[in-house]
């Protein structure tokens, strides 16, 4: 677990593969953590809306009312559509424009002990590990200065950067499309993803004439596998599954007194494989369009990385994987749309792979009924650009709000050295005071120099004064009066005060200035 600007929070021995258990239990230590603070916790989770639904099934999600859950940006693009809408980190509010893959690089920082650790005893393990980690979050801290300038100059090119995005679309347009109108596009695609989900939660449970159809449809299936197979195994392995299927079909007969088995000929067989296949066809363009936006994000993914070392080569196999279920799912959409009309013409790869083809247009989750003149491609990039330029806004904010804070914390930290420093008698520990000291102020004066290039454009108050904690996988803790120190007195300025985590009050410990010094 580690929180928003990448400092190790927590770290646990897995003794099995990755479970749900997991992040219940560190969700339940956060809980634990955080009661006595008025924080909102955000948990970005590759699979957060696995965790949500378990949650939900064991009948404690009330617990976490406080908590936010999201899905990572790039993982996110695994995911449904509706489930991209629902949760991706992209979409919802005050996630700002982190992309939630600070546990992805700092696995990266730790593969390189691999090859030590797996020689070592459990023990000796646990020691280089937490080593390391101390020596990432004190990386981490000493330029935290310099991250913090860094994240608000790139919210701000972000924010000017959708800006005129948005501006060069809508000037293109006969109509006037302002805030308002893509704050309502954006809430029109979140509430028809809703109705998407209530109605195929309703669609779960077919009516019987659809589930008659199917189950006669794959009994002829069956029965013209068993005469077409070659070998005797086979086609006795078909005959005993359509054997099964027409039982299942006389009890279907039986029970809703249909007199005659229906033919293709039949007017209700035709009306209902009409409806079957029309389903087939917006499901299988919706398969398509998800594994298609994957192939995008994994071949962006792939740029970051020298052709042929390990994660390229891992991630070749990954787009390779995806390039072969998309050449699938396109035979199958050819062939449902060709049963469904001899006139249709069937979709080229290279089409298929274009993720705004107008054969994904019935996928939109936007009706356009407020600007019918506005092409839906031009609809969703207007949308997308809109969002991000609120990720910026709430970013800029929240960045300013952390410089803020974190001067306040290191001012705190001085005045509590000077303090102690007037009633110590000890020559020893006065000596380490005033070399802390001195090191404190030189780091405080750096601090001010590198946000003193910063200059306060965009504040919006209700961001600002958010009280936000982000986790997972990543958390970060964000109070409102400016970041709480949890000790009474020097003694308690630890390593996990130079990291970024909090001591607890009255814990045993002592002053240690190796990590800067």
């Amino acid at each position: 677990m580690s929180c928003r600007h990448e400092f190790p929070k927590l770290f646990l021995n897995m003794r099995h593969g990755e479970r749900l258990g997991y992040a219940v239990y560190l969700l339940d230590h956060l809980l634990e953590e955080n009661k006595d603070k008025c924080l909102l916790t955000h948990v970005i989770y590759d699979i957060a809306c696995v965790l949500k639904l378990h949650l939900k099934k064991k009948n404690t999600f009330w617990k976490y009312k406080d908590f936010k859950f999201g899905i990572p940006v790039f993982h996110s693009y695994g995911h449904r559509g509706g489930c991209q809408v629902k949760n991706s980190i992209r979409r919802l509010d005050t996630f700002g424009l982190m992309d939630g893959e600070l546990m992805e690089r700092l696995w990266s920082y730790l593969r390189s002990f691999s090859k030590i650790t797996k020689e070592m005893t459990p023990a000796h393990r646990t020691d280089l590990l937490s080593d390391a980690l101390m020596h990432f979050g004190s990386k981490k801290m000493s330029g935290i200065g310099k991250y913090l300038v860094f994240l608000h100059h790139k919210a701000t090119e972000t924010l000017e950067s959708c800006e005129m995005e948005i501006k060069l679309i809508c000037s293109k347009l006969d109509v006037k499309i302002t805030d308002d109108v893509l704050d309502s596009w954006k809430v029109e695609e979140d509430n028809a993803v809703n109705n998407r989900d209530k109605s195929s939660q309703i669609a779960e449970i077919p009516d019987w004439k659809q589930t008659y159809y199917q189950k006669l449809r794959s009994f002829h299936k069956e029965s013209s596998l068993a005469l077409m197979s070659e070998k005797v195994s086979d086609a006795a392995l078909h005959q005993r599954k359509a054997k099964r299927m027409e039982s299942t079909l006389k009890s279907l007969e039986k029970k809703h007194k249909i007199p005659e088995r229906w033919t293709n000929s039949t007017e209700e067989f035709k009306l209902q494989q009409l409806k079957f296949l029309k389903e087939k066809s917006k499901e299988t363009a919706s398969t398509l369009y998800s594994r298609c936006s994957e192939r995008l994000m994994l071949l962006v993914l792939k740029k970051r990385y020298a052709d042929g070392s390990a994660i390229a080569t891992r991630l070749s196999k990954q787009i390779n994987k995806v390039c072969s279920e998309i050449k699938n799912l396109l035979v199958s959409y050819n062939s449902i749309n060709s049963e469904l009309s001899p006139a249709f013409k069937a979709i080229s790869y290279i089409e298929v792979l274009n993720v705004k083809s107008p054969i994904y247009d019935d996928t939109s989750l936007i009706s356009n009924v407020i600007c019918p003149s506005v092409p839906c491609t031009i609809v969703k990039s207007l949308i997308q650009y809109h969002i991000r330029k609120q990720r910026a806004i709430e970013e800029v904010a929240l960045v300013e709000q952390e410089m803020k804070e974190t001067r306040e914390y290191w001012e705190n930290q001085l005045q509590k050295l000077v303090d102690y420093l007037e009633v110590q008698a000890s020559e020893g520990i006065a000596f380490l005071l005033k070399g802390k000291i001195n090191f404190v102020e030189c780091f405080l004066n750096d601090l001010i120099k590198c946000f003193s290039s910063v200059t306060t454009k965009i504040v919006p108050t209700d961001v600002q004064n958010s009280q936000i904690s982000f986790d997972n996988d990543d958390s970060f803790n964000h109070e409102e009066s400016g970041t709480k120190d949890n000790f009474d007195d020097v003694e308690q300025f630890t390593d996990s005060t130079i990291s970024g985590t909090d001591s607890e009050p009255g814990s045993d410990s002592e002053l240690d200035f190796d990590l800067y010094m």
